[in-house]
Order: structure tokens, then sequence, then C-alpha cells
């Protein structure tokens, strides 16, 4: 198969005590791996949040799940973009401002 790039929106909420608004401009870029068969490359990318310190994400198989676990970031993000990988075709983001 060809490689080619799909960019999809993702799901983000906003977490904490103070009153966040969500990111903006949310776009998920889906690449197939330079190099290992069969290997997906998401490419998350969003605005800041005003007032946010930081991000985390999470992901699921099922858009409407009730419980998305733990982030899939070891640590907070700190930067607007995050790169996930993983061999399934479809999976479902959502992204949460911290602060």
């Amino acid at each position: 198969p060809t490689n080619s790039t799909i960019i999809i929106p993702a799901v983000f909420t906003v977490s904490n005590q103070a009153q966040l608004d969500p990111p903006a401009n949310v776009q998920i870029l889906v690449e197939s791996h330079a190099t290992v068969p069969g290997r997906i490359v998401r490419t998350l990318n969003w605005n800041a949040a005003v007032g946010a310190t930081s991000y985390n994400v999470y992901t699921s198989d099922n858009p409407f799940s009730e419980d998305w676990g733990t982030p899939i970031n070891a640590s907070p993000i700190t930067e607007t973009t995050f790169v996930s990988e993983g061999s399934s075709l479809m999976k479902y983001y959502r992204v949460t401002a911290v602060n």
C-alpha cells in the first residue's frame, strides 16, 4: 500500500478546578510509519487553551466510553503536540487541559 495522510478531528475536554476553554483548531495527522510496516503514527496538534499549564492525552477504541483510563503520556505535556504510535487503524483521542 502507498503512504497516505489523513487529518481527522479529535475529542477535547477540560479538567481541573478552574474553568478552562478547550483547545481550538484540533487536528490529528495519521501516517504510515516510515520504516515499520503496519505501524501507524498519529500526530496530535491543538491551539493552547487559555490558562492551561499542561495537557493529558487519553485514547480509546470507543469514543463514547465513560472511562478513558489513565493518560497515555508519561508526564503532563507542556506543548501543544503529541505523537502516538500503534498498529490499530482506528483510535479515538481525548486531550484535557490542566492548570
